[in-house]
């Protein structure tokens, strides 16, 4: 039994255009894997000062939410208390 053995033969002008395509090809994802990291650097340098912006309006929101209740509970007594409504007999 003889084994068949496919070979592939080709010039040196093909080799040569075939390494030449494959070195360009790299060279462009590179540099568009380039460009998306320096893309995907700026977005999250917005992203994070759009963070640090949330976390300064937050900071205080403890102590504004205890305003907003004692002028609740204040309101509450004054105007709409049950000891304010007259009494049903």
């Amino acid at each position: 039994m003889t084994e068949a053995t496919n070979v592939i033969q080709i010039s040196d002008l093909q080799a040569f255009v075939g390494i030449a395509a494959m070195l360009i090809s790299v060279g462009a994802a590179w540099g568009s894997l380039k460009q998306n990291m320096k893309s995907l650097e700026e977005n999250m340098s917005l992203f994070k000062s759009s963070i640090d912006r949330i976390d300064a309006s937050l900071r205080d929101l403890h102590e504004r939410f205890i305003i907003v209740e004692d002028r609740v509970n204040m309101l509450w007594k004054e105007k709409f208390s049950p000891s304010r409504l007259p009494e049903v007999v």
